[in-house]
């Protein structure tokens, strides 16, 4: 059935959570480039949205220049190159190829064995990993993965009981990792183990009926801890959404992980829409302290140019306070060099620098807005910036 989904996908209308995580990973390449840690993150979370609506072919490459992304940012020996080595790992292993899943996973364990520690969840949940695919893989030296194990006393016979004859030996599963890692990648190692899990206990409640016999307590620990961890993920992140301002949505209770995903969006977009924020606010603020240091040359009062300063501090202010989802429209001008402020500035710094073209439209633009008074005053170096000489110029 899986095989059946996975080739009719490529003919439906993508899904609109993949259609939507495409958008968002196009915004965060305009914002951030593709050289990011973040932008690796949205790499990711596509990746995870096309293999739960059926096209785990596409989602590979993305899981590589994620690992690409990261190993050339932050190095092969960090935390967040090892979880992609993992969840890569998963990919292939899910598909079967245990044979290029094997050194992904090894060099993971190894990744967070020298830099975590050898006691930490992240790393035995990867040694655990990568003695259950070696065991998968059929016999060989699994002492290669873990230390000595202590000489134990030889067990105690037992009589063995008359029974049903036992079921053929299950191939372990990964382990996935749900403590650690960015929310996208908890999601997804998640999102894994739900669909382990309810693989599992559908051949176990199968065979019950066929054994009459009940579910094994290693499966509900299992069912019980993944329900932990899932309650763990969902507080967070409701936790992260009223810390970014997010309004709770009546008709999403967060109350399966279809719905978490959908949250989880949400704050990845809201994130980046703060990260260009701050940007944008930071960029505005400059070319505003710029302006406010404006001053005569003689030092004199002028009018035009004080009722010019007065605007500017407003507008300062209202920048400088404004919630990242309502920053004022200027902000984005003055980032950007389109203001009239900004061609103020020009004309202060000095007609040698600037083109006819770009002169004569600072000239229009300072005139209509300020006042030929200051546009004259600027273009003449009776207007100057402090520090910087006759108005800027030479």
């Amino acid at each position: 059935m899986a095989h059946e989904t996975t080739r009719l996908a490529p003919e439906s209308r993508e899904h609109e959570a993949v259609a939507n995580a495409r958008q968002r990973l196009e915004l965060q390449k305009s914002v951030i480039g593709e050289r990011h840690p973040e932008y690796a993150t949205g790499l990711n979370q596509l990746a995870l949205l096309m293999i739960m609506h059926g096209d785990p072919a596409s989602a590979e490459p993305l899981l590589r220049q994620a690992l690409m992304i990261r190993k050339e940012v932050l190095g092969e020996r960090h935390p967040d190159y090892a979880t992609n080595l993992s969840s890569l790992a998963g990919l292939l292993w899910a598909r079967g190829d245990l044979a290029a899943a094997e050194p992904l996973l090894r060099q993971a364990m190894e990744v967070r064995r020298d830099v975590l520690g050898p006691a930490h969840p992240k790393t035995v949940v990867s040694q655990n990993s990568l003695e259950m695919l070696i065991r998968a893989r059929g016999p060989g030296d699994v002492a290669a993965v873990t230390p000595e194990p202590e000489p134990q006393a030889e067990p105690v016979a037992v009589a063995e009981p008359v029974s049903e004859p036992a079921a053929e030996p299950r191939v372990p599963e990964p382990v996935a990792d749900l403590q650690g890692g960015s929310l996208d990648e908890r999601f997804q190692a998640l999102t894994d183990e739900f669909a382990r899990l309810a693989s599992r206990l559908t051949e176990a409640v199968q065979s019950g009926k066929e054994r009459k016999v009940p579910l094994a307590e290693d499966l509900l620990a299992e069912l019980a801890a993944s329900r932990r961890s899932f309650e763990a993920l969902r507080d967070e992140a409701r936790s992260r959404g009223a810390a970014l301002g997010l309004a709770d949505d009546p008709g999403n209770d967060l109350s399966g992980l279809e719905a978490i995903g959908q949250r989880i969006q949400a704050l990845n977009e809201a994130e980046t829409h703060r990260s260009r924020f701050k940007e944008v606010r930071a960029r505005a603020l400059a070319v505003l302290d710029r302006v406010l240091s404006l001053t005569t040359s003689d030092r004199r009062e002028f009018t035009p140019l004080a009722e010019s300063l007065a605007r500017a501090g407003a507008l300062r202010q209202a920048i400088a306070e404004a919630p990242a989802r309502e920053i004022p429209s200027d902000a984005g001008s003055l980032a950007e060099g389109d203001h009239p402020f900004t061609a103020l500035l020009a004309l202060v710094e000095g007609e040698d620098h600037l083109s006819d073209d770009v002169w004569t439209h600072s000239m229009d633009v300072v005139t209509r807005e300020f006042g030929r008074p200051l546009a004259v005053a600027a273009a003449r170096a009776k207007v100057v910036l402090p520090g910087t000489g006759d108005g800027g110029r030479g």
